[in-house]
């Protein structure tokens, strides 16, 4: 397990390549098996490299969207991704999706890719970045908050999970210093 501060040199936080597809499929999936705070159980995903590619290309030719991985001996320890609107009202955001395999938790790693993103999203313009997180995901909601993420609300009972409702919170972080009238005056 790479816990030192030679293995985090290694890992390099970079934008993805539709030549990461399989890697990324593959991280996905373990994911889905890792952990209960990502939207897939285990065996639901269905997906390919060949879909997992196209999904890469089409993030890395929009100006509003990216796919950030953290790559570490060849494979994929961790992701974030922003989709972004894709109407003119919508473009200035960004919808966020992230994870990170558990092997790899508490390295700082969740802190790397996020400032990536968030390097990313103010040199692209993009004013809104927003996600939702499970309640009881309280290392994420940290890590969320520390980048500028604001609480907006609660979903009640959005998903249901080992038969039990869980509720998420929809966070956002709006660019520092972007001020616009709320157009509703």
């Amino acid at each position: 397990m790479p816990d030192d501060a030679t293995s985090k040199q290694r890992i390099d936080v970079r934008r993805a390549t539709p030549g990461d597809a399989a890697a990324l499929l593959d991280l996905k999936l373990r994911l889905d098996q890792e952990t209960t705070f990502m939207m897939f159980e285990p065996g639901e995903r269905r997906s390919s490299i060949e879909a997992v590619r196209a999904e890469i290309e089409e993030r890395l030719a929009s100006a509003n969207s990216t796919l950030i991985v953290a790559a570490h001996e060849g494979c994929l320890a961790g992701y974030v991704e922003a989709s972004g609107g894709v109407f003119n009202r919508t473009r200035h955001s960004a919808v966020v999706v992230a994870g990170v395999r558990t092997h790899y938790a508490g390295q700082g790693l969740g802190t790397r890719l996020f400032q990536a993103l968030v390097d990313w999203a103010d040199a692209a313009g993009i004013v809104r970045l927003e996600l939702t997180v499970m309640t009881d995901n309280a290392a994420a909601i940290g890590l969320y908050e520390k980048f500028g993420f604001e609480r907006e609300g609660r979903r009640r009972c959005s998903m249901i999970v080992d038969g039990a409702c869980v509720d998420e919170l929809a966070l956002a972080r709006v660019r520092p210093g972007f001020a616009a009238s709320s157009g509703n005056g």
